[in-house]
């Protein structure tokens, strides 16, 4: 048995077993991956043949690797070892189009093939690829098999691999959902746990997840064969969708397109792809309940025919992520959340439904404008209780100021204090708790990922920050997600 075949076969069922017992069987097969990743940041082989190299108006065909590597985004990596007609210290761009690809790419060669005195000895030539290798662009296909890099351990549905020498192993790894006529599933690679953690040590990128994505008929009933130009669509509006959800950047990479299984008829890899490295993010995504987190993916599909939602949703979700990973310190990260809330506030109060004339909301101050974002999405202003030290730093902010002293009032009286400093807010700054200023960016970030799932009519669980930081209680029912606010209101 073959690993595709492993792949496609109930675990626990040979080839003697029955019809009955093979239609029967309720397990969930888990999909394999398309290339292999033995470490994180190893480099991923995906084209070993001719190439042909042209610059200067001289072509050559070489015998050429092309890899995936990561330097440190996931970049293409080609290099022929032995050249045999590409000679010369030339480090320019060159046109490259491995034999079979469709169309050329544009090649950064940093070290071409040269010789050296009378031996002659010839160097390899390597260098980039910018923009993309595919084959087979105009193959009708019925699935698309993606790979995820860093993307959130959850726990989902239960799946199985059954493999001629391991036997039988489960874990709960699958997620489904819908984007519009498409069909997205999902599967943690069994040691994905691990791999991430490894990853994490030393900022590196390994694949934890496997996807796959098929079109429906417009009745909803049978798969539909799609091309590549509609299969690239989809997995752009992956990318924003499981950004998202991991609270960094996750690039579907590394698509394989099958008609029907096992045979391959498109793939496709991308260079410069922008995937955040593995680190500890914090998101909204309750990991206890990833196919029912993913329903946002459905409206999401629909307001990205919209031109105007779609600029609004493209900024929010970039600007959400760029504030998540706290790398430039928590004065920076605030600042930057501060302009999405006010973004965000617009869209709520403005576009969605004009809670006060235009020229008055420009008036406001911003607390007040988030005050009233909240307010329309069903979203409490009142800072938590568990944030003890930005409740306690609500005195010294409050000095001369009128109110409500609230969540709004404290993280924009803190933002202000960075943006705009003069000596004494510097002075008010620096008494302030280094944890209260964390929490101010940490309630902001919530604000946020808030607002854009009320935007999304999102109606499902969520997971506050707070709540991943508790402890589980040594007794009673304990569950980390809640519902979001508006569905708690409105049951």
């Amino acid at each position: 048995m073959n690993a595709m075949q492993e792949e496609f076969w109930p675990m626990g069922l040979g080839a003697d077993s029955s019809e009955e017992q093979l239609s029967g069987a309720c397990l969930r097969l888990a999909m394999l991956p398309a290339v292999i990743q033995d470490s994180p940041n190893a480099p991923i082989p995906i084209f070993n043949g001719s190439v042909r190299l042209t610059e200067g108006g001289h072509t050559t065909e070489e015998s050429c690797c092309i890899r995936y590597v990561f330097v440190p985004d996931p970049d293409l990596k080609f290099e022929v070892a032995s050249p045999s007609k590409l000679y010369g210290r030339v480090v320019d761009d060159v046109k490259l189009q491995p034999v079979g690809a469709d169309g050329p790419t544009r090649a950064l060669l940093l070290q071409s093939g040269a010789t050296w005195g009378h031996d002659e000895k010839v160097a390899p030539a390597s260098g980039l690829l910018s923009g993309s290798v595919s084959f087979g662009g105009k193959a009708r296909i019925g699935r698309i098999r993606f790979h995820l890099l860093n993307f959130l351990d959850y726990r989902g549905d239960r799946i199985f691999r059954y493999g001629a020498r391991q036997g039988p192993r489960s874990w709960t790894g699958r997620a489904s959902f819908s984007m519009g006529p498409w069909q997205v599933t999902l599967d943690a690679q069994p040691d994905s746990r691990e791999r991430l953690a490894e990853a994490r040590k030393q900022r590196r990128h390994v694949i934890t997840h496997v996807g796959n994505l098929e079109r429906r008929s417009d009745d909803g009933r049978r798969h539909k064969l799609f091309g590549a130009k509609e299969a690239e669509r989809a997995l752009e509006l992956l990318y924003f969708v499981f950004t998202f959800a991991n609270g960094a950047c996750c690039p579907c990479v590394l698509p394989f397109g099958y008609r029907h299984m096992p045979t391959e008829v498109y793939r496709a890899a991308h260079g410069g792809a922008r995937c955040a490295p593995a680190g500890n993010n914090g998101t909204w995504f309750a990991k206890e309940n990833p196919s029912e987190c993913f329903a946002f993916a459905d409206r999401l599909y629909e307001l990205w025919k919209d031109e105007g939602e779609r600029s609004w949703l493209s900024s929010a979700i970039h600007l959400y992520v760029e504030a998540n990973r706290n790398l430039s310190g928590v004065d920076i990260e605030l600042a930057k959340s501060q302009i999405l809330l006010e973004l965000l506030s617009w869209e709520a109060v403005q576009e969605r439904q004009q809670l006060i004339s235009r020229e008055n909301f420009d008036r406001i101050s911003a607390a007040d404008k988030i005050r009233l974002a909240l307010l329309w999405a069903g979203i409490s202003s009142e800072i938590p209780s568990h944030m003890e030290e930005l409740s306690g730093a609500l005195a010294m902010l409050k000095e001369g100021e009128t109110g409500p002293f609230d969540g709004p009032f404290a993280i924009t009286q803190i933002r202000n204090a960075t943006i705009h400093a003069t000596r004494s807010k510097r002075k008010r700054m620096a008494g302030m708790d280094d944890l209260a200023r964390y929490q101010a960016w940490q309630l902001s970030q919530s604000y946020v990922a808030l607002l854009i799932l009320r935007l999304l009519d999102y109606r499902g669980p969520y997971l506050p920050n707070y709540r991943r930081q508790s402890k589980t209680p040594s007794h009673g029912p304990f569950r980390l997600w809640l519902e979001v606010p508006w569905a708690q209101s409105q049951a």
